[in-house]
């Protein structure tokens, strides 16, 4: 009994030599062939930041181009000053950063750049956008590239979007709870086990290779979330900016004063640096589309009274005054448009080639003429 205990111990130690030649086999083959792919950014477009919670990848392809060097859009950014060229670093959310366009030059920044240059204006205009920015995360963007690529850019003015469908509201907390797993934006923690194997096999072949096939697998297999369904939920939170009694309450009241902590302290940055700061307004759809608000209206319980379309924009334009920051709202454009359907992505929400340039002729118009 005991030979056959001894031998079969031999044989279990055997198979586990054989196994751990084999893995170390493996992953010198896939380092040699395929290299180690990065977990964190392997499929999506965001990086972990320590000070903004997330940044965009540099290289990325988003759609159809790819972010330059710095993890913008736009393409290239090292090329010379022209003579007399006017130069504007624009920051924001995804509508300035132009989500859902396939091009730099549909986005609010390329437009503006388009018909500045048609009018003999030289111009150059830096997207510094990254959807799901807060204002507050486009405060401290600014704040780390200020003496930074900034300074190397020297752009004359600082032009700044505002989403009144939900950029108060996000800056009740900055979005600086925000996680990066798998290049992707989450609001919950990775589990412990995610948390603890990530950095001790990080620079596996075997390991990250197998965790991008479960992804693959995973997206193939899991049940893709309604369109209509998660619209719908956008559409709802826009419409709680429009009530006025939710403003007695949180995440709408800090919301609102958290605001203009922000920009005040931007304010006086740029004066500091001598560029002026200048606000541009973006609608949200239902603040501009009656059957889109009486929807959501419908599906969240509200009645015609307890909604003021123009809330936020009033609120927005109220800090701004007191701040003396100069500011543009074409929320008028859009509802005179012919078609304010047409400005709007379906089941978006974000802007249309069509709504991007409405707001960069408004920005002219206020501005330029």
């Amino acid at each position: 009994m005991k030979r056959e205990t001894g031998r079969g111990k031999r044989h279990t130690l055997a198979i586990l030599l054989g196994l751990l030649f084999s893995l170390f086999l493996l992953e010198g083959s896939l380092q040699l062939l395929l290299g180690v792919p990065a977990l964190e950014s392997s499929r999506g477009m965001y990086r972990a930041d320590k000070v903004l919670a997330f940044r965009l990848r540099p290289g990325f392809l988003y759609r159809r181009e790819r972010l330059n060097t710095y993890g913008f859009r736009g393409g290239s950014w090292d090329a010379p000053r022209r003579p007399g060229e006017k130069r504007i670093a624009a920051f924001g959310d995804s509508f300035m950063f132009g989500q859902g366009l396939d091009r730099a030059e549909q986005t609010i920044p390329g437009k503006l750049e388009s018909l500045l240059d048609s009018q003999s204006i030289p111009t150059r205009v830096f997207n510094f956008g990254v959807p799901s920015y807060s204002t507050l995360q486009c405060l401290l963007l600014y704040k780390i590239e200020r003496k930074g690529l900034l300074a190397r850019l020297a752009p004359d003015e600082i032009l700044l979007s505002f989403y009144l469908g939900n950029d108060a509201y996000d800056n009740a907390t900055g979005n600086l709870f925000v996680s990066v797993i798998d290049g992707n934006l989450a609001t919950y923690r990775p589990s412990w086990v995610r948390r603890r194997l990530d950095p001790l096999l990080g620079r596996s072949a075997v390991y990250s290779w197998s965790r991008v096939i479960f992804r693959v697998l995973r997206g193939r297999l899991q049940r893709r979330p309604d369109p209509h369904t998660l619209y719908a939920a956008v559409e709802r939170d826009a419409l709680a900016m429009l009530v006025p009694s939710n403003l007695n309450r949180d995440p709408w009241k800090r919301g609102w004063s958290e605001t203009r902590k922000i920009l005040r302290e931007w304010k006086q940055l740029s004066e500091l640096d001598s560029r002026p700061l200048r606000v541009v307004m973006i609608p949200d759809a239902v603040q501009v589309i009656p059957s889109r608000r009486e929807r959501a209206a419908q599906a969240s319980g509200y009645h015609d009274g307890d909604i003021q379309p123009h809330l936020p924009n009033r609120l927005l334009a109220d800090i701004l005054e007191q701040l003396d920051i100069e500011y543009l709202d074409p929320t008028p454009l859009f509802e005179r448009a012919a078609d304010p359907e047409a400005l709007y992505i379906p089941l978006d929400g974000h802007l249309t080639e069509r709504g991007t340039r409405l707001v960069a002729e408004g920005i002219c118009e206020r501005w330029y003429r």
